[in-house]
Parts: C-alpha cells; structure tokens; sequence
C-alpha cells in the first residue's frame, strides 16, 4: 500500500526485491496482479521503459506470483517529482499484517531514480 500527502502523485515505483535465501529476482512494478488507483508509467530511464505509477495516498499494488513468505527485507528503485511517501509491504492483502515500510523521498524528477530499503519483520502468509 502507498501513503503520503500532497496532490499530483506522490512517487513511481520501477522495480522492487524481496530479500530472501535463495535470492529473488527483481519485480517489476508495473506487474502488478491487482491494484487500486496505479497505473503503469512511461519513464525512458525506467528498467523496461515503465514504473508503477500515478500513485496517491491510499493507492495500492498485488502482485500474486510474489510471495512475502520468509522474506527478510525489502528494496525498491523509485523517483518522484512530487511529494514522496511510504511504501507499507504487506502480506496477503493491502490490509494484511504489515511486513515493514520504507519512505521514498522527492528525488527531483519523474526520470531521477534512487534505491530505498528496509527490514521486514511479522508473520507473512
């Protein structure tokens, strides 16, 4: 899920890793299974020419074929030219057991990327 104040989008989401042995492949953020408010992005200096994006507060992205289970972080390559905010890593479903969040700060530009991470911590299913 995806929180944060400020109109006009708050930040894109490019690729993201889970940290887990053996290790994930990155996801793309535009993959996503199920979703409310995102839509995919054209960004020329995205992995794959798209991002995640158009997110606002409240906003969320599922992605089935990524399992939580056992992971022990979390990485994300993300840009912003608005508001920034907090991506939450949650298990199951956008209200499941938060895992962990991680702030994304403005990066001053759609196209200026940056990697953000954190620790997951709880009970995943």
């Amino acid at each position: 899920t995806f929180t944060g104040s400020g109109g006009g989008g708050l930040f894109d989401v490019d690729t993201f890793t889970l940290t887990r042995s053996p290790a994930a492949a990155p996801t793309e953020g535009e993959a996503y299974t199920s979703s409310a408010g995102v839509q995919p992005a054209d960004h020329a200096g995205a992995s794959g020419g798209r991002t995640l994006g158009y997110i606002d507060n409240g906003d969320w992205a599922g992605y089935a074929s990524v399992s939580t289970q056992g992971a022990t972080g979390f990485s994300a390559r993300v840009s912003s030219g608005g508001a920034g905010g907090t991506i939450q890593v949650r298990s199951g479903s956008a209200s499941g057991t938060l895992l962990g969040s991680v702030s994304v700060p403005n990066t001053g530009s759609w196209d200026t990327f940056t990697t953000v991470s954190t620790t997951l911590t709880g009970s995943a299913s």
